[in-house]
């Protein structure tokens, strides 16, 4: 199948996956400029719990992409990643942004394999290579321009805005799971 062709099939998949890896890149692009502003100690404690707490939830879990599915997995996920953003959003503590960045990467854990496997499924099997390298596009991108964006973000409202901005577009991201799941219901 052409390339193109594959990266049509997992556009839908892969705009949920970049609306996901938005609130990643804010923790790994801000959390430390937020930590700064505030003169608050311990940034890296708050990135390295993020990072450890993104580890330990892909390997307990991951299983349950083929237990309960990979759209489920994703909602779940999705939920959890926002939930840790609005925690960094109204929270305004050391604390709260630990925890806060600790949420958020548990729940963008599993948005990629989770969103990875429905992605590669619906290509077909003789196209998985291509439909993972599209698919992978999405989180690059993503990644990729939320730095610039999100310090736009933050020059113009300040961090609160910017937490309350990538909540609101990993949000989108499960409104997209949702309509991925209504779709292939039929």
């Amino acid at each position: 199948m052409p390339f193109m062709k594959v990266f049509r099939l997992v556009l839908p998949h892969g705009c949920a996956l970049a609306a996901g890896s938005v609130g990643f890149g804010a923790i790994s692009s801000c959390l430390a400029l937020y930590f700064a502003a505030e003169n608050w100690p311990d940034a890296a404690q708050a990135l390295a719990v993020f990072g450890m707490v993104f580890v330990i939830v892909r390997f307990v879990f991951a299983r349950q992409i083929g237990r309960i599915g990979g759209a489920n997995v994703a909602l779940i996920s999705l939920g959890v990643e926002t939930l840790g953003l609005l925690i960094l959003a109204f929270l305004p503590s050391p604390a709260a942004a630990t925890l806060g960045a600790a949420v958020t990467g548990a729940g963008f854990s599993l948005v990629f394999p989770a969103l990875g496997v429905l992605a590669v499924d619906r290509a077909g099997a003789e196209n998985r290579g291509a439909a993972l390298g599209a698919f992978s596009v999405f989180l690059d991108l993503a990644i990729g321009i939320s730095g610039p964006v999100l310090g736009l973000v933050i020059h113009a409202s300040g961090y609160m805005a910017l937490f309350i901005f990538t909540a609101c577009i990993t949000f989108l991201g499960i409104v997209q799971v949702m309509r991925l799941r209504r779709v292939a219901r039929p």
